[in-house]
């Protein structure tokens, strides 16, 4: 399966591994504060469920620090792609964050 997604020439969330939607339909908010520059989003979590987000640091981005309000994420770098490896124990919304320098 190919996750397509509009480039934003800014860090972007570009797909979770929860299901074949890749967190589209799992995801109420996305944003993206300018003068912050963080990424923040809101999903609906499943009970004692494992999850990985997938980011996208482009060029000039340099990832700062990364939350959730399940875990602490796991987080792994590959070149521009940011890994947040995190379990949910509980059912219910979930808040994420990736701030950037």
């Amino acid at each position: 399966l190919l996750g397509l997604r509009r480039y934003e020439g800014r860090p972007m969330l570009l797909a979770t591994d929860r299901h074949i939607a890749q967190g589209a339909s799992d995801h109420a908010s996305i944003q993206w504060d300018v003068k912050a520059k963080q990424l923040d989003g809101i999903f609906r979590a499943a009970a004692d469920t494992d999850y990985t987000l997938y980011v996208l640091a482009p060029e000039g981005y340099t990832m700062l620090a990364a939350h959730t309000s399940a875990a602490e994420p796991q987080v792994v770098q590959e070149d521009a792609v940011i890994r947040l490896c995190f379990h949910c124990a509980q059912e219910g919304e979930t808040t994420w964050s990736v701030a950037f320098e």
